[in-house]
């Protein structure tokens, strides 16, 4: 149940939030007033669990860590009364009217699934300008990263320095968590030419555009002002785009190289690729409605119920990547192998074989055991004769369903 109330948000049923990502990167929570993504996780194996940068972890609403921001010939247009779908029952997008003849529509993509393993997302704009003049659209994602935050069985704020650093080559910003040396680092790359990137520390002046190489640092729960994007001129009756490239790594290197890989594909490719491997998990049905349900729930599982750590490299299943279900970033056997294995054999056999094999090999030397932490140690030495079956039981079911002996 914890499953599929997570991942029943925003554009697939419930009112106010959605979410999306891939194994390596999750939005556990994305505004559906506003196309805000208020969190950002990753898996990291060394911190025995999940990463998270977020706007503000004690009301998600009130500030995102980065939100959508359009000008129009300098002035600013409120987003408002998007209409939301679910592209192939898991990339977000939304549509909006701006007023003047001027139309928004907006997707969050993060590809995955398969081997297909891009540690990233793009947020892509296109602008649409029906009216009779030329236009000037400022785009921008602009926020506040407020709290970096650790969850294992619970969540809690890390101790260390927030830390913002644009590129030395002043390509792209980096989202530094952990102090010196970092744990996790987040970058965010414009596409095209003319990006500006901007942070300041709340409360200490207005933000300020970054230099190539400057840094912006804050204590945790103290909130860093960030804002990234460019402009673009729209002839009457003509299109333009701006694309956000979201990458990450254990540090601000990595992390910059990745987002300035996935800017080398483009948007309209990552989303070619994100589409394709989405269709081959897909399951048809003879009703409409429950075939609607289960691809989303199949979907969700594929990439909540595992993910890869981007300190190794390695598939860790996990109860979810969404930071609100209790006890996210521990491994249970009964989660992973009665209920979220059976799944995965329909939607992307590949990764039910790796996580079949992955859970041998990193939990059963203490089976049963009622949670375990990714590395593979005890959490919880309660013992369950259930999770102890739970590996046989998996094996049996796998092999007579696959025939891979």
């Amino acid at each position: 149940m914890e499953r599929a109330a997570a991942g029943t948000g925003g554009a697939s049923g419930r009112s106010g939030w959605d979410l999306t990502g891939n194994h390596y990167i999750a939005f556990p929570a994305i505004s559906t007033e506003d196309g805000g993504i208020l969190r950002i996780n990753v898996l990291h194996r060394g911190a025995q669990g999940l990463l998270e940068w977020s706007g503000d972890a004690e009301h998600p609403g009130e500030r995102p860590l980065l939100a959508p921001e359009i000008h129009v010939d300098g002035a600013r247009r409120r987003i408002e009364a998007l209409a939301w779908e679910s592209v192939d029952r898991w990339i977000p997008r939304f549509r909006a009217d701006l007023g003047d003849g001027v139309y928004v529509q907006a997707t969050l993509c993060a590809p995955g699934g398969g081997h297909l393993l891009l540690p990233g997302a793009v947020y892509h704009f296109e602008i649409e300008n029906r009216g009779r003049s030329e236009r000037r659209i400022g785009i921008a994602l602009r926020g506040g990263w407020r709290w970096s935050r650790r969850i294992v069985a619970t969540a809690r704020p890390l101790s260390a320095t927030n830390r913002v650093f644009r590129g030395a080559d002043g390509e792209g910003i980096v989202l530094e968590l952990g102090g010196e040396p970092g744990l996790a680092a987040l970058a965010v790359v414009v596409g095209g030419d003319g990006a500006r990137y901007a942070a300041g520390v709340e409360a200490e002046g207005p933000i300020h555009d970054l230099e190539p190489g400057e840094v912006v640092d804050a204590p945790n729960g103290r909130t860093i002002e960030l804002q990234v994007g460019r402009e673009v001129v729209v002839p009457p009756g003509r299109r333009a785009s701006v694309a956000f490239y979201l990458a990450a790594a254990t540090e601000r290197d990595g992390a910059l190289a990745r987002a300035a890989a996935m800017r080398r594909t483009g948007a309209t490719e990552l989303f070619r690729l994100a589409r394709l491997a989405l269709a081959q998990m897909m399951r048809r049905t003879r009703d409409a409605a429950l075939g609607a349900v289960l691809n989303r729930n199949l979907i969700f599982c594929t990439f909540y119920a595992v993910g890869r750590a981007i300190d190794d490299d390695r598939l860790y299943p996990i109860v979810s990547r969404s930071s609100a279900a209790p006890g996210a970033a521990v491994f249970r056997e009964r989660d992973a192998l009665l209920w979220s294995l059976p799944a995965l054999q329909l939607s992307d056999p590949a990764t039910a074989r790796e996580t079949l094999i992955r859970s041998f090999e990193q939990f059963s030397h203490r089976p049963g055991a009622h949670e375990h932490y990714v590395d593979g140690g005890v959490l919880s030495p309660a013992f369950s004769l259930s999770q102890f079956c739970a590996y046989g039981e998996a094996l049996d079911r796998y092999v007579r369903e696959t025939r891979d002996e």
